[in-house]
């Protein structure tokens, strides 16, 4: 199961971190400066676990777990021969350059631009999603079929670290293969597709367990988890709140990759595998967190790595969201060719926008310039790349304080017959706040750039979300002997 479930997150953080830095420069019409529409990318891939994390709960639950897993795993070849065929007939990237002046310091790197909307590679995204949706009840919901319950916090610890460990080079080898294989993506995707057929072998050697529930009858109610799963939530408040709590954490995490993305391409120059690189960092962290919370859970589930966690997360995010300096209203700049770069169309032809100090040009062979004198990328980042790791590393510490013990909470207390739908409304409920997370990062976007202000602000604004559980949210531990 390990084996199964590192490979299909790899394959996942691979394919959906290059749509992702894909859909961070997407030029809309001709002439227009590059947008990042990582929010639909995020969007896409959350649609399914809205639709189907229900139906895929009462599934899990009526049949042997491991055909599920199976059955998921062939689909997941389906996917990344899409992707292959995706890649194929879409027209490659093409390569710009992104210019920016802070004071007398010119800055510049290579970014990858798409024009027009990608809908195509977006819909094989969301295909991904839908995978991803019928897996995880079956993936979550065995693992308390399969070990003691006193043993839930280490056996979650070691399936979390390995599923990190994926994302990691996931998230870096996405980055590496954008500045590697940009003009042919999808000899990259033939390499997913080879990945999923070894992660459907392994996906046999995972063991039977019992049916958790062989009667009942399908109803409308069981496309979005059952009536007794909601009923089951409405009386026992305590695994409401844990619910509500991880979907809040999620709504967190699903702002990251976006912004983190934005920080290390547009904030800091840095080419796409350095990027993911910053991404990676936070999944290191995270896998560690995990394996220590495991440990030091001790057959309880220890509640009180919730609150260290979440006070651990709002102070890393708000510290990577801390401007050095504020840029003067006039700070342009003064050397002679930074202001010929800044303002001269090098071909002759070109668009400017002089108000917001951005200027698209074109070199003598056609490359797209994109210039900013006076625009949101001028605010100075106070940690800057390398102290941003550090703390991204700390970030991902913290946050696998926080999540695991929710999570084995949310794995043990629902009884046995239920215990795949509620994480089917799990699911359903932390996908629906990734969707929000998605609209959340775009109108903050938005908002921010209309009053001048970075995008490094959405980590500040996405620590506040968590402030109440680190000042409210104090259950007592939980004895896993008698979680049932």
């Amino acid at each position: 199961m390990s084996i199964t479930q590192f490979l299909g997150a790899f394959n996942d953080s691979v394919f959906k971190q290059i749509v992702l830095l894909l859909c961070l420069s997407v030029v809309v019409t001709q002439g227009d400066w590059p947008s990042d529409e990582q929010f639909l990318a995020q969007g896409f891939f959350a649609l399914p676990f809205i639709l189907f994390s229900g139906l895929a709960g009462y599934v899990s639950d009526r049949m042997v777990k491991r055909y599920l897993i199976i059955g998921a795993k062939f689909f997941e070849i389906v996917v990344m021969l899409a992707a292959v065929a995706t890649f194929a007939v879409m027209v490659a990237p093409e390569i710009g350059s992104h210019i920016h002046f802070i004071g007398d310091t010119k800055v510049e790197n290579d970014i990858y631009l798409i024009n027009g909307m990608p809908w195509l590679l977006l819909a094989v995204l969301c295909l991904m999603g839908t995978q991803s949706a019928w897996f995880g009840p079956a993936k979550y919901g065995i693992l308390p079929e399969m070990v003691r319950a006193s043993d839930l916090p280490r056996f979650n610890g070691i399936i979390q670290m390995t599923t990190f460990l994926a994302l990691i080079l996931g998230i870096w080898i996405g980055g590496w293969l954008i500045d590697k294989l940009h003009g042919s993506l999808a000899t990259a995707a033939m390499g997913c597709v080879v990945l999923a057929v070894v992660g459907t072998g392994t996906s046999f050697l995972v063991r039977r367990t019992p049916v958790a529930q062989k009667e009942g009858r399908f109803q409308l109610a069981d496309l979005a988890a059952g009536a007794e799963t909601w009923r089951i939530l409405r009386q026992d408040g305590q695994l409401a709140r844990a619910l509500l709590v991880y979907s809040a954490f999620w709504f967190v995490a699903a702002i990251l990759p976006m912004t983190i993305n934005w920080l290390g391409v547009y904030q800091f120059q840095k080419n796409y595998e350095t990027t993911s690189l910053m991404l990676a960092a936070s999944s290191v962290g995270i896998a560690i967190g995990f394996v220590v919370a495991g440990k030091m859970s001790q057959q309880r589930i220890r509640f009180g790595l919730v609150r260290l966690g979440s006070c651990g997360l709002i102070v890393c995010l708000l510290l990577v969201s801390i401007p050095k300096s504020i840029p003067q209203a006039n700070a342009l700049p003064t050397d002679a060719a930074g202001a010929a770069a800044a303002n001269m169309d090098v071909s002759g032809e070109g668009e400017s926008a002089p108000d917001s100090g951005q200027t698209m040009t074109r070199d003598a062979d056609g490359k797209r310039i994109f210039t900013e004198r006076l625009s949101v990328s001028t605010w100075p980042h106070l940690l800057g790349y390398w102290g941003s790791q550090v703390v991204l590393v700390l970030m991902g510490f913290f946050t696998g304080l926080f999540a695991l013990p929710v999570q084995v909470f949310l794995q043990s207390k629902p009884p046995l017959h239920l215990k795949g739908r509620v994480i089917g409304a799990m699911n359903l409920i932390n996908w629906i706040a990734i969707i929000l997370a998605a609209m959340f990062f775009k109108v903050a976007d938005v908002v921010l750039a209309s009053n001048g202000l970075p995008k490094f602000f959405v980590f500040g604004l996405a620590g506040l979300v968590l402030l109440p559980i680190a000042l409210f949210y104090r259950p007592d531990d939980v004895e896993l002997s008698n979680a049932q």
